[in-house]
This record gives C-alpha cells, sequence and structure tokens, in this order.
C-alpha cells in the first residue's frame, strides 16, 4: 500500500501522526517511537534534505488533491459544502463580476468600446490556471464575452514571469503554460528575470516588491507589443481571489495602516500614465481557493505548487497558515471570521468615501497658496487636528512632493501630538522621512525637501540692476523699483549694495521712516502683521558700511482692510527718506527688478 493510499483510508489520528513524521524528515532529526536518532543519523540524513523537501511537497501536494476530488466525489450526493459549487455557478459568478464589476464600468469611461486585449498573468498555479480556463470556457471559442446583450470582443493573451529563482521548478512551471497555450492556440509571452536584471546593482536584487514592479512594467510593455496602433484599451486579469482579500485585510492590521484604508482590494482600477487606456481587475473576488481547486480537479486541469507559498519567511504565509486558521477556531468558524472581516471592510471604504468628501471641501480652506509654495495652515478654533485635518495634511503631503512622500499613520500622529501637545511652539523642524521635512512657521506648515540646495539664491525673486542693465530697460517699466538714497559724506556706489533674505538679520536694528528710534528688525515685521511663515524670506537690501552689513531697505507684503495686497519697499530713515528732489548731489539711486528666480548681481 502506497504512502497516499494509506493516509486516505487511515484515521484522523493516524493521518495526523503520519503527516508529523513526514514534516519531521525534512528538519535535521526525526521522531520513532518517542525517541530520537543519534546524532551521526541526522548528519547523514542531512546531505538529502533538500531531496526530502521537494519529494514532500509533491506528496503533500497529491494527498491534497486526492482529498479534494474524495470529498468532492463523496459530496456530490449530498447536501453541498459552502465552497462546492458547479462549473456553471462557478462560471456564472466570474462572468457576472466580469460584466458587472470590471467591463460596464470600462464602457462608462472608454468611448465606443467594443474590443479590447485581454492579459492574463499565469504562473502556472492554481489560482491562475483556474482563471486561464474559466476564462477559456466564458468565451467559449466565440473570442467574446456577453454582457446584458453587448458583445465584447476579446483579443486573449498569456504572460508568464520565470523569475529563475528556484532552478528546475521554474522551468518545470514555464513548461506546464507554454505547453497548455499551445493546445488551446493562445499567444504565450514570457519574460526571464535575469534577461532584465542580470546587471542591477545590490540595491535591486531580486524580492517580492521588486518582481512585483517588474512584472507591472513588463505586462505594460506588453500591451505596446501587441497592438502598435494604440487603438485597443488593455485590460490585465488578476487571479487573486476572496482568501487573499482576508489576508490582505489582516496584514494591514498587522501593519497599523489608517482605519480607512483597511478595505481589501478594488476590482477594478486603472494604470495611469502610461499613454494608452489599461486597467487591472480581479474576478475572482467572491470566490475561495478551494472553489478555484474542485473546478480544476473537476474538469482534470493540472497545476505547479510553489513551495515558497508555504515559507514561514513571508508575512503573508504565516498569516494565511497561522493566523487565518486560529482566527476562525476562536470565533466560531469560516463563516464568522469572513462576515467579520467583511464588515470592518465594509466600514472602512465607507468612512474612507465620507472622509474623501469631507476632505475635498476642507482642502480648498485651509491650504495657502504663495508664489510656486502651498502652505497647510493650522486650524485656529482648536488646537487638535480632527480626522479630515489629518487626512487633508496626508493629501497635502502627497500634493506637494508630487507622490514621491506618503506620510505613515505613525509619523502622522507624531505630527498631530507636536502640533496639539506644544501649541505655544510656533516653529519647529521634524522630518517625515526619505529626505522630507515637515516645519511649522506660526500658524502653517511647510513641506520642505531636505536634498534639496536652500542657497539665498534659490529663495530670492530679486536683483540688483546695474548700470548696462538699465540702458537696455526703461526705469519706469513695471517690476523696477528705484531706491533713493543719502551718501552722508560716504562716496557709494551700486556695488556697496546686495540683496539677501531677513533670515539672517532679524536681530539687526532697522528705523522705518515713520519711527525716531530704530527696532529690531524681526519687532518691526511682526508689527507689520507679516506672518511668521513669511519674515524670514522677506528680500533686504543691505549696504556694506565700515566692513558691516546694514540694513537699507526691507521688502513687505501685508493685506489690508479691504483684503487687498499691498507690498512696498521700506526704506531705513537713517539712510534715505522720501526724497523728492532727485537731482541732489550726495543721493544714489538703487534700482531693484523682480523677475523671477534669478541671482543677485
Amino acid at each position: 500500500m502506497t504512502f497516499t493510499s494509506a493516509f486516505l483510508s487511515a484515521s484522523s489520528t493516524t493521518r495526523k501522526s503520519l503527516t508529523m513524521q513526514r514534516i519531521a524528515r525534512c528538519k535535521n532529526l526525526f521522531v520513532y517511537s518517542g525517541s530520537f536518532f543519534s546524532t551521526s543519523s541526522r548528519r547523514k540524513i542531512a546531505s538529502v534534505r533538500q531531496r526530502d523537501a521537494s519529494l514532500l511537497l509533491q506528496q503533500r501536494t497529491l494527498m491534497q488533491r486526492a482529498l479534494l476530488k474524495r470529498d468532492f466525489t463523496l459530496n456530490a450526493s449530498k447536501e453541498p459544502r459552502k465552497y462546492d459549487v458547479s462549473n456553471v455557478d462557478f462560471l456564472s459568478t466570474i462572468q457576472t463580476s466580469l460584466c458587472q464589476d470590471i467591463l460596464n464600468p470600462i464602457k462608462e469611461t472608454v468611448e465606443n468600446f467594443e474590443e479590447l486585449i485581454l492579459l492574463i498573468g499565469v504562473s502556472g498555479g492554481c489560482d491562475s490556471m483556474a482563471l486561464f480556463h474559466a476564462i477559456l470556457d466564458i468565451i467559449n471559442r466565440t473570442e467574446s464575452i456577453c454582457c446584458d446583450e453587448k458583445q465584447y470582443k476579446i483579443e486573449l493573451h498569456v504572460v508568464h514571469f520565470d523569475h529563475q529563482q528556484r532552478g528546475s521548478e521554474s522551468d518545470l512551471d514555464r513548461s506546464l503554460v507554454e505547453n497548455m497555450c499551445m493546445r488551446n492556440n493562445i499567444p504565450f509571452h514570457c519574460y526571464y528575470w535575469c534577461d532584465d536584471n542580470e546587471n542591477k546593482d545590490e540595491t535591486t536584487k531580486f524580492s517580492q516588491d521588486f518582481a512585483r514592479k517588474w512584472r507591472r512594467e513588463k505586462s505594460i510593455s506588453l500591451f505596446s507589443e501587441i497592438d502598435i496602433s494604440n487603438s485597443k484599451p488593455g485590460l490585465i486579469l488578476s487571479a487573486h481571489h476572496k482568501d487573499d482579500v482576508e489576508e490582505t485585510v489582516l496584514l494591514k492590521m498587522l501593519r497599523g495602516v489608517h482605519i480607512s484604508n483597511i478595505s481589501g482590494m478594488d476590482r477594478l482600477q486603472e494604470i495611469n500614465d502610461t499613454g494608452r487606456r489599461i486597467f487591472i481587475g480581479k474576478p475572482l473576488l467572491d470566490l475561495r481557493k478551494a472553489d478555484l481547486q474542485h473546478y480544476l480537479i473537476s474538469n482534470e486541469v493540472d497545476w505547479r505548487e510553489d513551495q515558497s507559498n508555504t515559507s514561514p519567511k513571508y508575512l503573508r504565509n504565516r498569516v494565511r497558515n497561522e493566523l487565518i486558521p486560529l482566527l476562525r477556531d476562536m470565533v466560531g468558524g469560516e463563516s464568522v471570521l469572513e462576515s467579520r472581516l467583511e464588515n470592518v471592510e465594509m466600514q472602512s471604504r465607507k468612512m474612507k468615501q465620507d472622509m474623501m468628501e469631507r476632505t475635498e471641501a476642507n482642502i480648498s480652506t485651509i491650504l495657502t497658496k504663495r508664489g510656486d509654495e502651498l502652505y497647510f495652515s493650522l486650524p485656529t478654533s482648536r488646537v487638535e487636528l480632527s480626522l479630515v485635518d489629518e487626512e487633508s495634511l496626508f493629501q497635502w503631503v502627497e500634493m506637494v512632493s508630487n507622490s514621491q512622500m506618503s506620510l505613515s499613520y505613525d509619523k502622522l500622529v507624531s505630527i498631530s501630538n507636536q502640533i496639539s501637545k506644544y501649541p505655544e511652539k510656533l516653529e519647529w523642524k521634524m522630518s517625515i522621512g526619505s529626505g522630507w521635512d515637515i516645519e511649522r512657521k506660526g500658524s502653517v506648515l511647510l513641506l520642505n525637501d531636505s536634498s534639496l540646495s536652500d542657497s539665498t539664491n534659490d529663495r530670492l525673486d530679486w536683483y540688483l540692476l546695474g548700470i548696462e542693465d538699465l540702458k537696455k530697460v526703461d526705469e519706469n517699466t513695471d517690476g523696477i523699483h528705484c531706491l533713493r538714497f543719502y551718501e552722508n559724506g560716504n562716496v557709494l556706489s551700486s556695488d556697496d549694495f546686495l540683496l539677501d533674505c531677513a533670515e539672517s538679520y532679524m536681530t539687526s536694528r532697522f528705523t522705518p521712516p515713520w519711527r525716531a528710534n530704530p527696532v529690531k528688525l524681526k519687532d518691526f515685521l511682526r508689527g507689520q502683521k507679516i506672518p511668521l511663515h513669511r519674515r524670514a524670506t522677506c528680500p533686504v537690501l543691505l549696504i556694506r558700511t565700515d566692513n558691516a552689513l546694514e540694513v537699507a531697505a526691507i521688502y513687505i507684503e501685508r493685506e489690508t482692510l479691504s483684503n487687498e495686497i499691498k507690498s512696498e519697499w521700506v526704506i531705513n530713515r537713517k539712510l534715505g527718506n522720501a526724497i523728492e528732489n532727485e537731482k541732489m548731489d550726495n543721493m544714489i539711486q538703487i534700482y531693484i527688478k523682480r523677475k523671477g528666480r534669478v541671482s543677485v548681481k
């Protein structure tokens, strides 16, 4: 009697014992009659561990399929279990999702939508093989899908990605898929990891995330090879199912995502910035993996098992193989856990939709644009940020960084706590990672890319006009300001003046025309009601006197009572004050022009 037949005919207790013995053979020790093998025996076993592990996987796969097939046969005459579905019900579920959740919504956004290129990524595993054969059965050789009496012409292609990480196992996966496509006369496309990544540096060696991006890029580029005219929309079908959704929800909880982002998977997504209309659809989200296995077994379709899917190295595998069975046992069964996770997901989606609507209205009031910068205005009526404020802050960071930076919820909480716990601190800076800083300046927040230069020239949009410049322009031209200063016994030239930002001169003394005594520059700006976040960048004109720099004038912009912006250069009373006689011999005229971001002359 073979191991498999003995396993099937044995009792549940004996089955468990046989399974434990088989699993133990993959380790350095055996369990036999309650005692351990000797060290020398374990050393001999070590040399064949790799072979035993592969053999165990094959035997376990055969046992699982045999059990599924037996249960499928035995239950045929009984009341069907929840996951038992006939081919008709199985295909009907997929076609309904294809039409209602994928093709009809695409029709609403794509003009004259009658045909498309359908691309299925097939690895050779159970999920993708079930999806491929289901699509073949649905189109039924007519190369079209009927949805509400509307026929969509389908051009079906299969793509396989050989990651070349499992030696001969990868070759067998590829051969299975390629032969399947040949039998069904379906175009087969294969990409090899080493062809595109063999010369990559250390930072881009094989990883799950990098492989996922590689597959996505190759799939997108494949549409251009298939349809050079770029006339047909593209649809990539993914074989994710209900089990994957539950795993994703639990993984998000474990990783601490925002409560509004706990939802599992979208049935339809559009890939932007590709130069053509490309969508990703998931038509299996109403089915479980057991449904896919029964469909394949009932149609006598073989599939391959990836040994890495059982490895505890990956967190998703531990959630699938350890956490979900434990939770099902704790809450009272698969259906109870499914219902509770669906409720959590539904609440998360509703909260996200409500948050999006309220955040959209909130953003229009709290974001302030000044020149090229977009500030986040803090609420004045309360100290703590509301949930909508936090979502607005999250979106503001993505907007300003052009999606290069996305705030984690932990970092969002840190920013919110800094604001609420220390309201008296009006100036601070916090690193949020990836080379980005959030800085508070009074009542606003600024986002800065700390990797960029923060030189004075980059922040100034003013420059001094020399004599040659004045010959080319009219001094009355808009944007040119003429400032007049007394020489006070000193012979001055334009070379004695320079422009800078006020940030480094806040403690310098400055006498505005309407005051008799000087004040610190920071006090003057406060008195002019210049917002704190704009004070440091106010342009100042400096004059060199006795090897020192003195503030000769400062440019201010302030809002009047009629909500108009008033801007002017305020001249230091000590150096010049509203001189009416332009022909005075002891006066020098300095011309300053505002023109984008230019370097100081």
